[in-house]
This record gives C-alpha cells, sequence and structure tokens, in this order.
C-alpha cells in the first residue's frame, strides 16, 4: 500500500503514535527514494565556428545580433518518448528568435533530466547570432 495512503488509514481509526510514526517513516523513505532514483545529464556535442539552417550569401554584409540560443525539447513518459530530438530544430529555434540567418562560435550541448516514470531531453545550442547589414 503506498505510504500516503497507509498514513491515512492510520488517521482515519484510533491507531497508536508508534503507527503513525512508522507510517511517517515509510513515507520518508519512499520521497528519499525517488529523489534517489532521479537524475540529470548533460553532454557537450562540441564548438562549431559557423551553424545555420538557411542559404547563407557571404558575399552580402552582415552585423552581429544579440547572441541566439535555441532549444528542441521532448519528454518520454513511462517508456514512451514523444519525439526525436534535433540539433537543426535548435539551430532554427535560436536563428528564429535572433532573427539572425547564422550563428558563429557555436555551442552545442545535450541535456537530460529524468525521475520515475518521466523524462525530459533536450538539445540547446548557443552562439553569436548575425544578420544581413541591410535588416
Amino acid at each position: 500500500m503506498m505510504p500516503v495512503m497507509r498514513i491515512m488509514r492510520v488517521l482515519s481509526k484510533d491507531s497508536t503514535q508508534k503507527e503513525l510514526l512508522n507510517a511517517m517513516k515509510r513515507l520518508f523513505i519512499s520521497i528519499v527514494l525517488l529523489f534517489l532514483c532521479s537524475g540529470c545529464v548533460t553532454a557537450n556535442y562540441g564548438k562549431f565556428s559557423i551553424a545555420s539552417t538557411k542559404p547563407v550569401d557571404f558575399s552580402k554584409s552582415y552585423v552581429k545580433s544579440e547572441p541566439g540560443t535555441g532549444k528542441d525539447v521532448e519528454q518520454i513518459i513511462i517508456i514512451f518518448p514523444t519525439g526525436e530530438v534535433h540539433i537543426s530544430d535548435a539551430v532554427e529555434d535560436a536563428l528564429n528568435k535572433a532573427n539572425a540567418v547564422f550563428l558563429t562560435d557555436v555551442e552545442i550541448k545535450a541535456k537530460f533530466w529524468i525521475v520515475p516514470f518521466y523524462a525530459r531531453l533536450w538539445v540547446e545550442v548557443t552562439g553569436e547570432a548575425w544578420r544581413e547589414a541591410n535588416y
């Protein structure tokens, strides 16, 4: 029986303090085990000089805008993934947020966060965003 339900059952009837204490201990141990089963991971996919998902014409002039950051996120519920993460989608997100054509000094990281029955996986792209000079 779940520890919370056990505490509710103990509280609903006349019980001794020892039974209540045992139920609280079980709840505490369950919470600690839940946190021990959780975790996160960060993997660095590397650093790149330039990245873009758009066609770039280097005969045009470009100006540096604000730093661009983008993500592509997916979840795993129980054992069923909701999709796949793609680096290109994260780069596209960074370009759209910064209204840019390409990124330089790009760093790509993959991150993973998990608790029992749920996980979240994402790719994060950061870099200097460049847009056309006449924009």
